[in-house]
């Protein structure tokens, strides 16, 4: 199941484009990818939009994705540009409104080529929107931006942002 989350890709892209830009060392770069990774591993695994089924597989809500990756990404940057405790908590409240919408995985997933029409050439899993918007919220956050500081608390409207209609416990996987 973990490996279905590509957990790491946007924290990933986030630090090394943030650490060239900053001259951060590779104990930094490594450092903020592993609170990136931490972030995005709790948020992806606390949502409820898929479930392991009896055969080894998984069974998908009607509409996910892997939008939430940008928390992770946010993280990372705010980790590299050494933001505080609040600084950080408005880095990822400006990366739930900023983030790449989810769609419908299902009706994407096409063959490369029919003799209908070409496949849709974009990904899942938005490699290159979701390390800029989380690289945008830290930055942002570093100059004073204010944004909501309790979206991943429980109750708020980050769950049904994301298809899911609560938080998934530890219980639950």
């Amino acid at each position: 199941m973990l490996n279905r989350m590509h957990t790491v890709s946007a924290s990933a892209l986030a630090g090394l484009a943030l650490a060239e830009r900053l001259g951060a060392t590779g104990q930094e770069l490594l450092a903020a990818i592993a609170v990136g990774y931490a972030i995005t591993a709790r948020v992806g695994l606390s949502l409820a939009q898929f479930i392991p089924d009896d055969k080894g597989g998984l069974i998908f809500a009607p509409v996910f994705g892997w939008s939430w990756m940008t928390f992770g990404a946010a993280a990372t940057a705010a980790r590299l540009l050494r933001l505080d405790p609040v600084q950080t908590a408005r880095a990822l409240g400006q990366a739930l409104v900023t983030a790449p919408v989810h769609f419908d995985v299902l009706k994407h997933q096409t063959p490369f080529w029919t003799d209908r029409e070409p496949a849709i050439w974009h990904k899942y899993q938005m490699c290159g929107v979701a390390p800029e918007a989380g690289i945008n919220a830290a930055l942002l956050a570093s100059h004073g931006w204010v944004a909501q500081t309790d979206i991943l608390d429980d109750g708020s409207e980050f769950w049904r942002s994301f298809w899911c209609d609560r938080m998934r416990s530890r219980h639950d996987l």
